[in-house]
C-alpha cells in the first residue's frame, strides 16, 4: 500500500525492505516489534512516537477544511443511507473526504487542520492521532459492531470525542437519522 512505502521511507528504513508476493519463505533472520499496547488500550507512548516521528511530514502547503465528513467504502459497515448523509453533511459546509484517497502527508495535514471531523467508525479514525487538542470527533456506530478503538486515541490528544449509535442491517450497515 502506498501509504505504508510512504511511512518506511520517513522513518529511514525502506532500503532494507523487500516487497514480496511469495507465500513460503525460509528466514534467516526475524526481528519483531511487539505492539506498545493491546488494541483498546491507552498507548501514550505509541501516539506520541506517531506524532513526534510523522508530523513534520504533512502536506504544508496546502489549507484543508476544517469540516470534514470521512466517508468510508467496502462491503461491510457502511452507511444504508449515505447518499442522505453526505447531502446533510455538505448542505451545512463540510467536505466529504476518503482517506484512501488520499498520501499519508494529506491526511496528516487534513487531520491536523481539523476542527470537527465525523464518518462511520473505520480506519480512516486513525488519523484522529494527528488531531489538535479540542478538534471535535463524532464517530457514528452500527448498533451491532461497536469498538473503542479511536476514543482512545482522541483522549492522548485531547481531542473532543463523541458517538452515536444507530440500527443496522446484517452487513453492520448503520441507518443514521
Amino acid at each position: 500500500m502506498p501509504f505504508q512505502i510512504q511511512t518506511l521511507g520517513w522513518l529511514g528504513v525502506l532500503e532494507r525492505c523487500r516487497k514480496t508476493d511469495e507465500q513460503h519463505l525460509l528466514i534467516e533472520n526475524y526481528w519483531f516489534s511487539s505492539p506498545p499496547s493491546i488494541i483498546v488500550s491507552y498507548s501514550l507512548y505509541a501516539v506520541n512516537f506517531l506524532r513526534n516521528t510523522f508530523l513534520l511530514f504533512a502536506e504544508k502547503n496546502s489549507e484543508t477544511p476544517k469540516h470534514f465528513f470521512l466517508r468510508r467504502s467496502g462491503p461491510l459497515r457502511n452507511i444504508a443511507n449515505e447518499e442522505e448523509v453526505l447531502e446533510f453533511f455538505e448542505r451545512r459546509g463540510w467536505a466529504i473526504i476518503d482517506t484512501a484517497q488520499l498520501t499519508m502527508a494529506e491526511q496528516i495535514q487534513y487531520f491536523i487542520q481539523a476542527e470537527a471531523v465525523c464518518g462511520i467508525h473505520g480506519a480512516g479514525f486513525t488519523n484522529c492521532v494527528w488531531c489538535k487538542p479540542g478538534c471535535r470527533v463524532i464517530e457514528l456506530f452500527a448498533d451491532n459492531y461497536l469498538n473503542g478503538c479511536y476514543e482512545w486515541i482522541c483522549e492522548v490528544v485531547q481531542a473532543k470525542y463523541h458517538y452515536r449509535i444507530f440500527p443496522s442491517d446484517a452487513l453492520l450497515n448503520a441507518r443514521i437519522d
